[in-house]
C-alpha cells in the first residue's frame, strides 16, 4: 500500500515538475517575428511592418530583447491593386522588451514598463489606455511551437494572444496606442511556423496581404518598363509577356521575397505566355532577362 502511494505521489510529482518546466519556458527566441499592417484608410496611406529579435541587450543590469522594426511605405490605389506600389523598407526603430515570469516589460522613456500581464483569467481587466480597464470575457488557446497558449477575448478591445501581443500588434491594444488610424498584427512565426492572426481584417485593398508578402522585398524596375508589357497584372491562370523586339528572352517568377519559384526560356519571340495557374493567392514579381536587359514586373495571382 506504501508502495502504490509512493507511486503515485512520484507519478504526481513529476507531471507537476513536466507542467512548471513547460510553463517555464520562454515565449520568444529568435525566431519570433511579428508582422504588422498598419495606416490609414481615408489619407490612402498604408505601412507594413516587420518586428523580429536581433540578439540581446542590458540596461540597468537588466536583459532585454532588442527588436528591430522594419517598415515599408505602401502607396496603393483605393480599393484596388496598383501597379504603381512605391515600396522602400528601412530600419525606423528599435524596441527593447524582457519577459518576467508571464509578464512582458518594455524599455519605454527611459522606464521598465510593464505593458502585458498574461497570467490572467475570465473576469479579470486589463488596462487599454483611455478607455480605461476591460474585463476578459472568454479564454480560447492556440498552439505555439508545442505549446498551447490562451487566446483573451476582452470586451470591446478584441483578442489578446499570450506572448504575443493583441490582434492589433505586439504594443498596441494593450496600453500603449499608436498614432495610426488602424494597425492589425497579421501574423506570428516562431520557430519555423507561422501563424495567422485572425482577429481582425485589414482594410481593402490589403487584404491579400499575407504573411512575408509585401514586408521585405525592395526590387528595383531597372530598365525602361514601356520595353516590356506584362498583362493582366492581375489573374487566375494565364500572364502575357510583350517584348518591343523579338530574341531570346528568360522569365523567372520570384516570390515576395525574392526567390524564384519558376523559370521560363523564349527563343526569337516577342510574345509568350506563362500559367500561374498552380501558384497560391499573392504578389510575384516577374523577372524578364532580355541579353543584357533585366525588367521587373509586379503581379497579383487570384
Amino acid at each position: 500500500m506504501f508502495t502504490f502511494l509512493f507511486k503515485k505521489f512520484l507519478t504526481a510529482s513529476l507531471f507537476l515538475i513536466l507542467a512548471f518546466s513547460i510553463n517555464a519556458q520562454p515565449y520568444l527566441n529568435e525566431t519570433s517575428k511579428w508582422y504588422e499592417l498598419s495606416g490609414d484608410i481615408f489619407s490612402n496611406y498604408y505601412r507594413a511592418t516587420v518586428l523580429e529579435i536581433v540578439g540581446d541587450t542590458i540596461i540597468t543590469e537588466k536583459t532585454y530583447k532588442k527588436i528591430q522594426r522594419t517598415s515599408s511605405y505602401l502607396q496603393l490605389e483605393f480599393n484596388s491593386y496598383s501597379d504603381t506600389v512605391e515600396y522602400d523598407p528601412e530600419v525606423i526603430s528599435y524596441e527593447f522588451i524582457r519577459e518576467e515570469g508571464k509578464k512582458f516589460y518594455r524599455w519605454f522613456y527611459e522606464e521598465d514598463r510593464l505593458f502585458a500581464d498574461f497570467d490572467l483569467e475570465i473576469g479579470d481587466e486589463i488596462f487599454a489606455g483611455f478607455q480605461g480597464n476591460k474585463p476578459i470575457i472568454s479564454i480560447d488557446s492556440i498552439l505555439v511551437g508545442g505549446q498551447y497558449r490562451k487566446i483573451f477575448n476582452v470586451q470591446d478591445i478584441g483578442k489578446i494572444y499570450e506572448g504575443i501581443g493583441s490582434e492589433k500588434g505586439l504594443f498596441e491594444g494593450l496600453g500603449i496606442s499608436g498614432d495610426e488610424a488602424f494597425s492589425i498584427l497579421r501574423c506570428f512565426s516562431h520557430d519555423g511556423e507561422t501563424f495567422k492572426i485572425n482577429g481582425r481584417t485589414p482594410p481593402s485593398p490589403l487584404e491579400a496581404i499575407e504573411c512575408g508578402e509585401a514586408f521585405l522585398v525592395n526590387i528595383e524596375q531597372i530598365e525602361n518598363e514601356d520595353d516590356v508589357k506584362v498583362y493582366p497584372t492581375i489573374t487566375k491562370n494565364f500572364i502575357f509577356v510583350e517584348l518591343e523586339q523579338s530574341g531570346k528572352s528568360e522569365i523567372a517568377i520570384l516570390n515576395s521575397l525574392g526567390k524564384e519559384i519558376k523559370r521560363f526560356q523564349f527563343s526569337n519571340i516577342n510574345r509568350g505566355n506563362i500559367n500561374v495557374e498552380d501558384l497560391s493567392t499573392g504578389i510575384y514579381f516577374l523577372q524578364i532577362d532580355v541579353g543584357e536587359k533585366v525588367y521587373i514586373k509586379k503581379i497579383f495571382k487570384r
